[in-house]
C-alpha cells in the first residue's frame, strides 16, 4: 500500500459569464516554498492562455490552505493551485463548493518537523514543547499523524499557529522548539543551525513495515 502527500488543483465553481475579457479569473498561484508546479504554470502562461478572450487572469497571492479555502467560500477566488489535501477536505466538510480538477505529488521529505534543541531527538520528546505551523497544511496533517503514534495528541503540545515563514523564523530565533516546516523553508531552517527530526518518509516506511 503507498500513500502520496499530494497537493491538489481545485476549482471553485464560478456564476461568472463564459464570454467577455472584462471579466476577471482569480487564480491564488504562488511558488513558495518551491511549488514547482505553480512556477511552471507562470513560466508557461498556462492559465493566460486557457482564458484568452474570456477573462482577465488576477493572480492572487495567499500562501496557505486554509485561507484559499476562506477565500473561495466568500466568492474572492475561482482557482487555487497548490492546495493541500486536508485544507481541501476541511472545506469541503464545510460546505464549500470545489471540485478537483488535478492533482500532483511532492516527495515525502518535502515535509519536515525541524527543531533547533539537541536534546530533542524523537517526536515523542516534543511533549510539552512549544511548536510553530500552518494549521491545516500537509505537513501539519503529518505531524497530527506522528504525534498521534506517539500517543499524543495536539493537547500535548503548545501549538502556534504561524506561516511556514513565520514558523521557520520563529525556531531559528529560538522563539519557539520545533516548526512544520515544507520546501525551501526546511533548508533555511537547516541553514540556521536547525535539523530535521521527521518527515514524510516516515509514515512511508512505517505502511511499508
Amino acid at each position: 500500500m503507498r500513500i502520496r502527500l499530494v497537493l491538489i488543483i481545485i476549482f471553485l465553481l464560478s456564476a461568472y459569464p463564459v464570454n467577455g475579457q472584462d471579466k476577471e479569473m482569480r487564480i491564488a498561484l504562488w511558488k513558495l516554498p518551491f511549488n514547482l508546479p505553480a512556477m511552471v504554470s507562470i513560466e508557461n502562461r498556462t492559465y493566460e492562455k486557457a482564458f484568452e478572450g474570456q477573462y482577465r487572469v488576477k493572480y492572487i497571492n495567499l500562501p496557505s490552505g486554509p485561507r484559499q479555502v476562506q477565500a473561495m467560500a466568500a466568492g474572492e477566488l475561482d482557482i487555487a493551485e497548490g492546495l493541500g489535501a486536508a485544507a481541501v477536505l476541511v472545506g469541503i466538510a464545510n460546505g464549500v463548493d470545489i471540485v478537483i480538477i488535478g492533482a500532483n505529488s511532492r516527495s515525502p521529505e518535502a515535509f519536515a518537523i525541524t527543531v533547533k534543541d539537541p536534546k530533542i531527538l524523537r517526536i515523542s520528546d516534543l511533549k510539552g514543547k512549544k511548536v510553530a505551523g500552518l494549521k491545516g497544511s500537509v505537513v501539519h496533517q503529518l505531524f497530527v499523524e506522528l504525534i498521534r503514534k506517539e500517543g499524543l495528541t495536539l493537547k500535548d503540545v503548545e501549538f502556534f499557529p504561524m506561516t511556514l515563514s513565520a514558523s521557520a523564523s520563529a525556531l531559528i530565533a529560538g522563539r519557539v522548539d520545533a516548526a512544520l516546516l515544507a520546501g525551501t523553508e526546511v533548508l533555511r531552517a537547516e541553514k540556521g543551525g536547525c535539523r530535521v527530526i521527521a518527515d514524510g518518509k516516515v509514515i512511508l516506511k512505517d505502511l511499508a513495515s
